[in-house]
């Protein structure tokens, strides 16, 4: 015999509207998107921009979506970081600082990539450029979000072929020998793909 519930269990809610809901929720009710990176279950309202269609279709950049309707506002850099905020907003930006050093990862990630973008081009101040990327890879190597770890290898690669205005490459081997130092430690990683990568 089954024994008596006390309170509501789990399905109850859609049960309640509807005596032929489903009670897993997969059906009715707002559908549970699984982050993969984050490692966290988010809800998303069928009625919101991304489809089931559009997720079975478009893998990880429907995840992405998904997630990037879930983030909120930049929040102000932590007195503790404002040093490292001010040395990657004198490179990129205000924004850039306030997303690198963000407590949400997707903040993190878009600040990394739009850095990337930057660096595509060659640099006016490349000491400064240089300076600022080592802070950010100082911290980001060290991100235990797949994504942004991942950015930050890609952020890594741009740096060593970065050149300055006048075509020459940019001496950047002192911020790549402290960044391999990291890397290694991340070499016991269960991830398969941040194996790899590293």
């Amino acid at each position: 015999r089954t024994p008596p519930r006390d309170g509501p269990s789990y399905g109850d809610e859609y049960l309640a509207g509807d005596p032929n809901a489903d009670p897993s929720g997969m059906t009715n009710g707002p559908r549970r998107i699984i982050d993969p990176d984050a490692r966290q279950i988010r809800s998303k309202d069928p009625a919101g921009e991304v489809s089931e269609q559009e997720l079975e279709g478009k893998g990880d950049k429907a995840f992405e979506a998904a997630n990037n309707a879930q983030v909120g506002a930049l929040e102000e850099v932590p007195a503790a970081f404002a040093l490292d905020a001010e040395i990657i907003a004198a490179v990129f930006g205000p924004d850039a600082g306030k997303q690198v050093l963000s407590r949400t990862w997707q903040h993190r990630e878009a600040g990394v990539n739009e850095m990337v973008t930057a660096l595509a081009q060659p640099q006016a101040d490349a000491n400064r450029s240089v300076k600022a990327v080592a802070t950010v890879l100082k911290r980001l190597l060290e991100d235990k979000n797949p994504s942004v770890y991942l950015a930050a290898l890609q952020l890594l690669m741009v740096l060593i072929a970065m050149k300055d205005e006048s075509g020459r490459k940019v001496d950047s081997r002192a911020v790549v020998d402290a960044s391999v130092v990291v890397m290694v430690s991340r070499l016991g990683e269960t991830n398969a793909r941040l194996k790899d990568e590293t």
